[in-house]
């Protein structure tokens, strides 16, 4: 699964240096230019972890942890150019999970990226999905439409796993290729294309909506709403 990262910092340089970092490690990046647009943005589109600087005009790093906690447990790591230690325990203090000075590293900060995201998503994964008339079954690894199951090959379950997992964003084939085979295994883009044809087959009847929408040059995208169905 590829984990979704919101950057909240009003430096467009600093901005572009976090994504450029975090997707070359395949990780999703999202930006927000400030507290306010950073909020809102979480709130429509929940993130696994956000980046959130703290010396910001009109809303700054603090005031939204305050406006997180203690309902929302998204993952938060402070990134700031401030050195006092009075102020990183106020953000600790605040919910923050882990802390940051500016300048960085690109090793160290994916390497507390992914300790925070080691410890804080380790549950959180569903064991049903469902969207529109399907059911997604984790645990089986199986997929069903009106109760009946599509008979999906190993592949395609994984391109519609990671399909439903980042509903509503373009996932490239390149993406694709990262979630949906092992380490190791090589398919080409155009294999990914085929395995999308053959799924869209097996989901879709006629007069339906287009479930996976090819998104131009960026790749694939599930375009219904998804659900976690209450245990």
């Amino acid at each position: 699964m590829m984990h979704r990262i919101l950057i909240v910092d009003d430096d467009p340089e600093v901005r572009n240096v976090l994504v450029k970092i975090l997707r070359r490690a395949g990780l999703g990046a999202t930006v927000a230019e400030n507290g306010a647009q950073g909020l809102e943005i979480h709130r429509a589109q929940p993130a696994d972890l956000i980046i959130l600087d703290l010396m910001m005009p009109a809303m700054g790093g603090f005031e939204v942890l305050q406006a997180l906690r203690p309902r929302d447990e998204v993952a938060v790591l402070i990134l700031t150019a401030e050195r006092q230690e009075r102020k990183r325990l106020d953000g600790f203090r605040l919910g923050a999970d882990d802390y940051l000075v500016k300048p960085f590293s690109g090793e160290e900060l994916l390497a507390r990226i992914q300790a925070i995201l080691r410890r804080t998503t380790r549950h959180k994964e569903p064991d049903a999905l469902h969207s529109g008339p399907f059911e997604f079954d984790r645990m089986k690894r199986e997929m069903k439409r009106d109760g009946s199951s599509l008979g999906l090959t190993h592949a395609e379950y994984n391109i519609v796993e990671a399909l439903l997992t980042h509903a509503g964003h373009a996932l490239s084939r390149p993406d694709l290729i990262r979630l949906a085979w092992a380490e190791g295994t090589h398919p080409s883009e155009r294999t990914v294309d085929v395995h999308v044809f053959s799924l869209r087959k097996k989901i879709c009847r006629s007069n339906d909506p287009g479930w996976i929408q090819t998104c131009g040059s960026e790749g694939y995208c599930w375009v219904s709403p998804v659900r976690i169905p209450r245990r």
